[in-house]
């Protein structure tokens, strides 16, 4: 089986770290979708190669650049990279072990040669100097502050889980990184949909993409995908939504036609 149709089988998760799960996929898709769509031809920063972890360097000039932020075990930037050969990539991740795994799977993937991940914190990524050099953010932040939410008894997992200011400490990371009107891509809870408006406003990202994703028709909308442009003014557009679920099948349910071709890993 040829790489990218095995993945996302197979990847490295170290013991009592949170699994990866459809969100990060659905964030790779949304990412590549809206990207290319819109990328320009032109690279922002073309002398940003200088900048990047030597690695990279050989690959770089060629590639628009693709950043994110907790990382793991490199799930979304993997995915994201396999659907785009145009892009290379940099992880940063916080747990020691979280990014060696995201350095093996790279390797067992094939791309090692345009995808390097690196211990990182985002708060020091969100006050460091130097010229942004990013041309795009994948974000998939905590999903809870302290105190919400259920509590994990492993301590990886619950680090991944939440985090005291997590998502505002993602967006203004993520502006510091990213190239004049670069872009943003995050996955956050619907019913936290205005918490992201505001983060994002507060970090000089104006959201330009919403797409809301719901199990079913008439349901409510479980993750919101959203877009978001560096210095633009949030002239947002809210996209159909996303119904992950059709017919149900033998084992109980099955993913809509929709879902399967806005993620082709669904199949």
């Amino acid at each position: 089986m040829a790489q990218d149709q095995a993945f996302p089988n197979g990847l490295v998760q170290p013991e009592g770290a949170m699994r990866f799960a459809l969100d990060s996929l659905l964030l790779a898709c949304f990412a590549q979708r809206e990207f290319e769509a819109q990328a320009p031809h032109a690279l922002k920063n073309p002398l940003r190669q200088q900048l990047l972890p030597p690695a990279l360097q050989a690959e770089s000039p060629a590639c628009h650049l693709a950043g994110e932020l907790g990382a793991g075990a490199g799930s979304s930037l993997i995915g994201l990279l396999l659907l785009n050969p145009r892009l290379a990539g940099l992880g940063f991740e916080l747990v020691p072990e979280l990014a060696q795994a995201a350095r093996e799977n790279a390797a067992r993937t094939g791309l090692a040669s345009r995808l390097s991940f690196q211990q990182a914190d985002c708060a020091e990524l969100a006050r460091q100097d130097g010229r942004p050099y990013l041309d795009l953010v994948l974000a998939n932040p905590p999903y809870w502050d302290e105190g919400m939410g259920k509590s994990s008894a492993s301590p990886l997992a619950e680090r991944a889980r939440r985090g005291r200011g997590a998502l505002e400490l993602f967006c203004q990371a993520a502006r510091r990184l990213l190239v004049a009107r670069g872009h943003g891509y995050f996955i956050y809870p619907a019913a936290q949909t205005a918490r992201l408006v505001q983060a994002a406003a507060q970090a000089g990202l104006g959201l330009r993409r919403l797409l809301f994703v719901r199990a079913r028709p008439g349901q409510p909308a479980m993750r919101v995908l959203a877009e978001a442009r560096k210095d633009c003014a949030s002239d947002t557009l809210v996209l159909p939504d996303l119904v992950l679920y059709g017919a149900c099948g033998q084992n109980g349910q099955a993913y809509s036609a929709d879902a399967k071709h806005f993620c082709p890993w669904l199949e």
